[in-house]
Formats: structure tokens, sequence, C-alpha cells
């Protein structure tokens, strides 16, 4: 039986937003989840266990395992003779693996292995001439370019031949594999098209499928497996590209097709915990925004709930393309896609979103406030709503591997918090910082766990710390820290290539900047 892969292929976190006082009196503190971490350290420094120096094997055993060795020895110099004799005549099967790549695996670990570089079929008869091109194909070794191009001229000459197609197609597999191995997954696509196009294999479009899961097309995918027999590898990975299906609609606003594509990889993969949650949510969802109106603006989808929120929905509305215009020009980017807003009464935000107490609005791919009832323009619903369209921004920008703490510190700055008011309390903070401790390294998961407490501390050094890489380093810098991300950098790698300074020298910089 084969063994299922881990479940990565999830729904990037919502950003929860908070606009509750900070006390100024008492500096912020680290959330608890840095002291979790610290205590975790010491669990690492455990050393291998190895064995006794001074033991010494036993003289019997020795003896034995001589034995052993000598009749194993015998026995594979015995089958090399006979194979040499005998069997080198019988034709090579094709080797493929049994394993059950997931949506989340790279493609180089995810594509199966390549199998032999001539097939001969005992059905058919193959003359000297198309022997010759599969000897001069494999004649061309680890030279895979030159081996295709003999065999495509080969299979131009004889296009009924199974030996040369089946032949090509695993030499196209072959060199699909090192090329997305490469990063180059549009060229791997190419390649594996037209060996899925030569053989009935199922492994080459398993490896198809996957380099188009890398390519964003889910659709291609989808259809690529959605031929293939129902067996356990199929399942597994179909389930989650139904799933990155249902994540796609979803960001797009469309919640009825989103909740289409996830009961489709539910019915796949029926015990997976996390995505019955997730087809839970949105079938909630989707009841909910069934009975709503719409307010569409050029750049924004506006739904809220029954016509008494009409004025609301106009409202927001307006505030969302003021936000286009002025977040868009600090980040110097706009996007062309609809952005997709949801008006909800307080009780149903709170039933919808399951949000901590202390949010005041959700970005999850789509931006959500509870705001029904508004009848006109406030400061507060102004920071509202370019905080979470600043949060949408980010995640076009930098993906969704971007930390909290960049995205919750860019959503302030561009509400408007002015972090001068909290001077003395970071002061305190930095003064208490110790030279190994770097707190961002804690607050790069989702706050959503977080008591009121602890979430104004994680949101004030969020601000603090992205405030400081803006004065230093311009907004131009912050926005090549999310380009760096998108690109597929880590985190250390997206800073230093963006600012010139590694993540953790850049924290202690920071720290250093608020002792003064």
């Amino acid at each position: 039986m084969q063994k299922k892969p881990p479940d990565k292929t999830v729904r990037p976190p919502a950003v929860a937003s908070h606009y509750d006082s900070v006390n100024h009196e008492r500096g912020p503190t680290t959330p608890g989840a840095a002291s979790e971490a610290q205590r975790s350290r010491s669990l690492l420094k455990t050393p291998p266990v190895r064995a006794a120096e001074n033991s010494k094997p036993d003289k019997a055993a020795g003896f034995a395992s001589g034995l052993r060795i000598a009749f194993l020895s015998a026995f594979f110099i015995a089958a090399a003779v006979f194979y040499y004799l005998f069997a080198w005549k019988v034709p090579l099967p094709t080797v493929s693996s049994n394993s059950a790549p997931s949506v989340s695996v790279k493609p180089m670990e995810a594509l199966l292995e390549t199998g032999p570089s001539i097939v001969k079929r005992p059905e058919e008869h193959l003359d000297d001439a198309v022997m010759a091109g599969l000897k001069a194909a494999s004649e061309a070794g680890d030279d895979d370019a030159k081996a295709i191009e003999i065999l495509r001229a080969a299979l131009r000459n004889y296009p009924d031949s199974t030996s040369v197609k089946e032949a090509l197609a695993w030499k196209l597999n072959k060199s699909a594999i090192a090329l997305s191995g490469a990063g180059k997954h549009g060229l791997a696509r190419g390649m594996l098209t037209e060996a899925a196009a030569l053989s009935n294999e199922d492994a080459l479009k398993r490896n198809l499928a996957n380099v188009q899961v890398r390519l964003n097309d889910y659709e291609g995918a989808a259809k690529t497996l959605e031929a293939l027999p129902d067996d356990v590898a199929t399942r597994f990975l179909l389930a989650n590209i139904y799933r990155g299906l249902g994540h796609e609609s979803y960001r797009k606003g469309d919640v009825k097709l989103s909740e289409t594509y996830l009961e489709k990889a539910a019915r796949l993969d029926g015990s997976n915990s996390r995505l019955n949650a997730e087809l839970a949510q949105v079938s909630k969802e989707a009841s909910v925004e069934s009975g709503m109106s719409r307010a569409d603006a050029r750049h924004f989808n506006v739904k809220y709930e029954g016509g008494e929120n009409a004025v609301a929905g106009h409202l927001i509305k307006l505030l969302l393309e003021e936000a286009y215009h002025k977040v868009g020009a600090d980040l110097s980017f706009y996007p062309d896609d609809r952005i997709e807003a949801l008006l909800y009464t307080r009780e149903q935000f709170r039933d919808v979103t399951g949000s901590p107490s202390w949010a005041g609005a959700i970005f999850d791919g789509r931006i959500k406030v509870p705001a029904g009832g508004v009848t006109e323009k406030t400061r507060l619903l102004e920071q509202v709503l370019f905080h979470e369209y600043t949060h949408a921004l980010v995640r076009r920008l930098g993906g969704e591997r971007v930390p909290t703490w960049l995205h919750e510190g860019l959503a302030q700055h561009e509400e408007g918090k002015d972090i001068s008011r909290y001077a003395n309390a970071l002061r305190v903070y930095a003064a208490s910082v110790k030279d190994e401790d770097m707190p961002l390294r804690y607050l790069e998961g989702s706050f959503m766990g977080f008591d009121a407490k602890a979430a104004n501390s994680a949101y004030l050094l969020s601000l603090s710390a992205t405030d400081y890489i803006i004065r230093e380093f311009g907004m131009s810098a912050t926005r090549r820290i999310l380009e760096n991300l998108k690109s597929g950098m880590t985190l250390d790698g997206a800073i230093n290539g963006a600012v010139g300074l590694p993540y953790d020298d850049l924290q202690k910089s920071w720290i250093a900047s608020l002792k003064r």
C-alpha cells in the first residue's frame, strides 16, 4: 500500500487586523511563542547515540557472517554469468516509481524516474534503419539533446515505430526532469506534453501534471489526471489539484465554484481533516453570501447584506478606490484583477471568520469588514479599509510566504498609524532585549492565536521594524523584499538581497535604533 504524502497544500492563513489602543506606560512584551521556541532549542542539542568504543565483535558471529558473505558472493557471480549468457536478449521493462506525489512537492522530487532509452516491443519487427537510429541515440549517452534530435529524425522517417516513440518519450521525460529541477518548468511542460502524446505510460502523465501544478496551471493538471485510471497515486495528486483550484476560485471571489472544487477534493481524500475544515468554512460563507447584494466598482466587488446596507456598500466602494490609488502609489503597484470586499454585521463577522475578539477586520484573500449599518465616512473606517487593502497588495507582490510582521507592519504604515506615539514604550522594550534575541523570528507566523495583550505587542513591534526598514532603506527596498520572496527566495535571502544586511543584523540595527 502506498504511503500518503504529507498535506502541505493549505490555504494561506488569514491576516487579522486590530485597532485596540496600546498601553503606553508598559513596554510591549514578546508573544509567548518566543519562550516556547527558546525552550525547544535545548532539545535540538541532544547528541547522537554512538556505539561504545570498547565493544568487541563476537568471534563465532564473525565466522558465521563470513560464511554468509561467501555464499551470497557465489550466488551473485552465478546469477551474473547466467544473465550474460542468456538473459541479455530479453527486452528491458519500463521503469517507474510507485510514489504518490502531492501538489506541494517540488517537481524534481515528484517526477518519476526515466525509463530505458530503447524499448523493443516483442511484436514489432525492427529493420536495420530503425535499429541504427536507436543505436545512435543510445550511444549519445548523457547527451539527451543529441539523443532527442536523433530519435525525432527517426520518428519522422518511421512514424509508426513503437520502439522509437517509447525511446523518445523516455528521453524527453529524462530531459524534463533536469529542466524542472533547474526551475525551467515551462520547457519541462513542453517536453512532457510531447512525451505523453507518444506513450501511454501513466507515469509520464503524472509527471506532466506535477509540472503543470508548478506553473499554477491547475486546470491543465486536472485535465491531465482525469484521463488516468483511478489509482492511489492519481487520487492523492488530483485531490490536491482540486484543492488548489478551490483556493484559486476563492481568491477570485467565486465561493460557489470554490465549494464545488473542494467537494471534489474531499470525495478523493475524505480523511483529510484540514481539507474538510476548509470545505465547511467555504460552505458556510457560500450560504451567507447567497443572499447578499453587490456594489461593484472599477477595481472592487463589494458585497453586503440587505438593502438597508446599500449606503454602507457604496461608501466602502469609494474608500477602497481611494486606497487603490494611494497605497498603489506608495508601493508602485496597481493590480489589474478585481478584489472582493464583504460587508458583514458584527455577529456575521465573528461567526463566519472565527476571528479573535480583538480583530477589527480580516484579509484571507478577500477583505472582510464588520461595518454593517455604517452611513458616513469616519477616520476609523478609512484606516480599516486602507489597512486591509494593503494586505491584498502585499499578498500579490510577495506571494504567500511574506512574514506576518512585514504584512502587518506595512498595513499599519499605510493606514497612517503614528509610530512616534510609542517611542517610550519601544525604548523600554529595547533595553530589555538581549544581544542573541531575534524577536522578528517569532512574529513570522499568524497572530490569530494571540490574546489581546500579545497581539498589541506583536502589532507594535511589526510596525516599528517595518517603519525602520522604510526610513533607512526606502519603500523601494521594502517592495524588493516582497518581490524576492515571490521569486522563491528564503526570508533571509530576500532581506539580504534587498537591503544588503543579513536578517539578524537588520534586527540588531533596528533594536539599536530604538535605544537612541
